[in-house]
């Protein structure tokens, strides 16, 4: 879970930078609200990814220990 802390770390730190923005123009504010949605979806990713990896792993946990018992 620490590469998850990373990267939520690094998602939050771009985030204040393009709120600090002063966008006046129309297209900048255009391209800022594109990446919100773009970080929106990349850390929807990335848990969907985290939740699959968990699941695998507690998969082959449970697979480890039906074996043993055997």
């Amino acid at each position: 879970m620490g590469l998850r802390k990373t990267i939520e770390s690094r998602l939050t730190a771009v985030e204040r930078g393009i709120r600090s923005l002063q966008a006046n123009d129309t297209r900048i504010i255009t391209i800022i609200k594109d990446l919100q949605e773009g970080f929106a979806r990349m850390e929807n990713r990335f848990d969907q990814i985290y939740n699959h990896v968990d699941g695998f792993m507690k998969l082959h946990e449970t697979l480890d220990i039906k074996f043993r018992v055997i």
